[in-house]
């Protein structure tokens, strides 16, 4: 009987498992990488969809209302309501007693007021635009 020596060595088979090891590792660090890039965007994404929800709620309850560029300032219950644009952050202040952070990240925002309707446009830091009208109801 006659012996083959032709086989893989322990020695090369642990090789070759650690190169098969390091590239699963690294392909799931770069997946994880793109995942969390992706999951960032969709999330200020929605923060600025829930954002134009919100503001439709206000300025449906609203009595009066008034635009200037990145300023909007709604009159609801006896209280003012003013959403500004400052820096990069998009305030909300009632009354003018402090403020709550409503976006974060953006690059510009516009407030456009018609009769009866409100139009904002926002574009994020990353240059991606969003619109949004909303009808407004007048009470008479």
């Amino acid at each position: 009987m006659k012996m083959s020596n032709a086989g893989f060595s322990l020695l090369s088979s642990i090789i070759a498992f650690m190169i098969v090891m390091t590239i699963l590792y690294l392909s799931a660090q770069m997946f994880l990488v793109m995942a969390h890039l992706n999951i960032s965007s969709d999330t200020q994404s929605n923060h600025i969809r829930l954002f134009f929800e919100q503001v439709k709620h206000e300025v449906h309850a609203s009595s009066s209302m008034s635009c200037e560029g990145s300023q909007m300032i709604l009159q609801k219950n006896h209280h003012v309501v003013d959403y500004q644009l400052n820096g990069r952050v998009l305030r909300r202040a009632v009354d003018g007693s402090g403020y709550d952070v409503v976006l974060q990240s953006m690059s510009t925002i516009q407030f456009t007021c018609g009769p009866s309707t409100v139009n904002i446009r926002v574009q994020d830091q990353k240059g991606r635009p969003y619109e949004w009208s909303v009808l407004r109801f007048v009470k008479e």
